[in-house]
């Protein structure tokens, strides 16, 4: 298993945790469903899906205008 214990998040990438994890909640009110371990395969593929989308498409409105220094 992967588990990214120690890292700092900057705050663009809190904001964008955050706001996946709100999508994936919405998605969640949505079916009517809040315990994780009832949802069918197909629901939590769909969870997953909400959940990375919106986290990814946060993360590019964030930092598209960021300088990034290597």
């Amino acid at each position: 298993m992967l588990f990214f214990g120690g890292h700092k998040m900057e705050e663009h990438e809190k904001r964008s945790y955050l706001f996946g994890g709100q999508m994936g909640g919405q998605y969640l009110d949505s079916i009517g469903k809040s315990n994780l371990a009832e949802l069918s395969q197909d629901e939590w593929l769909e969870f997953l899906h909400v959940v990375c989308k919106n986290y990814h498409n946060k993360h590019i409105e964030l930092t598209s205008n960021m300088a990034f220094q290597f």
